[in-house]
């Protein structure tokens, strides 16, 4: 298994967001000076600018403790904030305590770490040469029993496999159920490519000891 790219390493800390506001002041400061810190290339017009439900600031940068510049991004919503890098989650929280520090000598304090409510979600392209199957051969009759009674619309046969498997707790239709974990082959990427999409409600170093456990199963 050889991670290639992390696609996303999401980091999300919830609390009520009127508890950095208690004096009930305008955000317009501290949305210009989040604004100007880490350089969005994309911002909120203003605090009426909510879309999908959120404020969102896109495409900024922030310069971790080793002195590496993050394309980072961050959306506010009332009962918490969203924050992304495409590098690691611990740069993500990071990111998000940096900013923290800063709302706060704004006038923006916001709650102990210890009193909000937290989750990940890793997102990693991997190259992985041992096949799906390996988890249970007996599937590939399922394969192939697909494959025989396919009908295409170009009339020209195609080849089916066992393409992945995903994991989801059972509130997974709820709105801070954790993210679905995923290992799939990548679309548009030739089976012979072993390109993959692997998805995980972890911290990225998390998910990558996942996935070396998922590599050792598959080869045994």
């Amino acid at each position: 298994m050889k991670v290639l790219n992390v696609e996303n390493a999401k980091a999300t800390w919830l609390f009520d967001l009127r508890l950095l506001n208690p004096r009930g002041v305008t955000i317009t400061s501290l949305m210009a000076g989040i604004a100007e810190r880490y350089k969005f290339a994309k911002v909120p017009a203003n605090p009426l600018d909510v879309k999908e439900g959120g404020l969102s600031f896109v495409e900024g940068v922030f310069r971790n403790s080793k002195g590496i510049e993050l394309g980072v991004s961050i959306t506010a919503y009332g009962d918490g904030l969203v924050a992304d890098t495409f590098s690691n989650t611990d740069n993500t929280t990071e990111f998000l305590r940096d900013l923290a520090q800063f709302a706060a000598e704004l006038g923006f304090p916001f709650p102990d770490e210890k009193e909000m409510g937290k989750s990940f979600t890793s997102i990693l392209g991997v190259f992985c040469d041992v096949p799906l199957l390996a988890l249970n051969p007996k599937l590939e009759f399922i394969a192939k029993l697909v494959e025989s009674k396919l009908v295409t619309m170009d009339g020209k046969p195609r080849t089916i496999e066992f393409a992945g498997i995903s994991l989801f707790s059972e509130d997974v239709s709820q709105n801070k159920a954790p993210a679905v974990f995923k290992f799939e082959r990548k679309f548009g990427q030739p089976f012979s490519a072993n390109r993959y999409y692997a998805q995980a409600p972890l911290e990225t170093d998390e998910h990558v000891v996942v996935l070396e456990e998922f590599e050792k199963i598959l080869k045994t």
